[in-house]
C-alpha cells in the first residue's frame, strides 16, 4: 500500500512542481535596468503641495450626501473663492454721496479696499468725488462686482488685484478724454 500512496502523491506534486519551475524566469539585462531607473525616478523630493484655485467649473466635485437622494459639493461657493462675486442687497445711507464713498462702503466687508496706491488720472480723480445718482442708492441682489461697475459707468472699467485684494477704477479705453470748452 505504501507504494501505490507514494505514485498517488507523486502524480499530484510533480506537475505542479513542473509549472512552478516554467514560471519562474530569470530577469534579463534589459529588465534589471528598467527596474534600476524606476527606483531612481521613485525618489521623494522634498517639494511643498503647490495649489491653485481653479475655476469652480473646472474642478470635480467631491459631494457629500446631506438626505437619502441630496448631495451638496464639498467645496466653497465661488463667492468664497472671489469675494467680488459675492451677492448683495444694500442700501446706501443719506450720507453717503460720492462714488468713492459709496464703494468704499460696498467693499467694506468684502475684505478688498479701494486702491490708494495707484495715482489715479484727473478723470478718475473727477468721477470719485462725483455725487451718485439716486438710482445707485439701493442695490438689492447684486454681485458686488457688478454694484461697483455701475458705480462708475459705461466709461470706466473695474481693476481688481486678488494679491493685495484692492480695486481701481480707470477709463474705458474707447471712450476718447472729452476737452473741456
Amino acid at each position: 500500500m505504501l507504494p501505490s500512496q507514494l505514485n498517488t502523491l507523486i502524480s499530484l506534486v510533480l506537475p505542479g512542481l513542473l509549472l512552478a519551475a516554467c514560471a519562474h524566469q530569470s530577469t534579463s539585462a534589459s529588465d534589471k535596468h528598467h527596474q534600476a531607473k524606476q527606483r531612481a525616478t521613485d525618489t521623494w523630493e522634498s517639494r511643498p503641495g503647490v495649489y491653485v484655485n481653479q475655476p469652480v467649473s473646472k474642478q470635480d466635485p467631491i459631494l457629500v450626501q446631506t438626505g437619502r437622494y441630496s448631495y451638496l459639493p464639498a467645496k466653497p461657493p465661488p463667492e468664497q473663492l472671489n469675494p467680488l462675486l459675492t451677492v448683495i442687497d444694500v442700501h446706501i445711507p443719506d450720507g453717503i454721496n460720492t462714488v468713492k464713498d459709496s464703494t468704499q462702503y460696498l467693499l467694506q466687508f468684502s475684505g478688498y479696499q479701494l486702491s490708494q496706491t495707484v495715482k489715479p488720472e484727473s478723470h478718475v480723480v473727477a468721477l470719485l468725488q462725483r455725487n451718485i445718482p439716486e438710482v445707485h442708492r439701493h442695490f438689492e441682489q447684486v454681485v458686488l462686482r457688478d454694484a461697483l461697475l455701475a458705480l462708475c459707468g459705461n466709461g470706466y472699467r473695474l481693476l481688481a488685484d486678488p494679491v493685495n485684494r484692492l480695486v481701481a477704477y480707470e477709463r474705458e479705453p474707447k471712450y476718447p478724454v472729452w476737452t473741456a470748452q
